[in-house]
């Protein structure tokens, strides 16, 4: 069993449009299957920062356990989203 302690990932800094309501605070939406992928999480709403925001950080806590976990990561605006980073801390467990 692993615990699933946090998820940090690092996006290109500053993509967020100007203007406009789309696009202006883009969020990255994280799910989780314990299954394989055929049933997922609640969503997970973080913002990948606004325009000129270029030190952001999304960041999940407390995550829970699983045996076997899969991530999903989904944008929520159309801009252009490159990953720079990803962390995830994880501790082992028993049985």
């Amino acid at each position: 069993m692993l615990s699933f302690n946090q998820l940090e990932m690092l996006f290109e800094p500053g993509v967020g449009l100007d203007g406009g309501v789309q696009g202006e605070d883009p969020m990255v939406l994280l799910e989780y299957s314990d299954d394989g992928g055929l049933t997922w999480s609640n969503e997970i709403w973080r913002s990948v920062g606004k325009i000129g925001k270029y030190k952001w950080r999304s960041v999940w806590n407390r995550l829970g356990s699983s045996r076997h976990r899969v991530f999903r990561v989904t944008m929520s605006d159309p801009v252009k989203w490159v990953v720079t980073g990803a962390n995830l801390e994880v501790a082992g467990g028993s049985n």
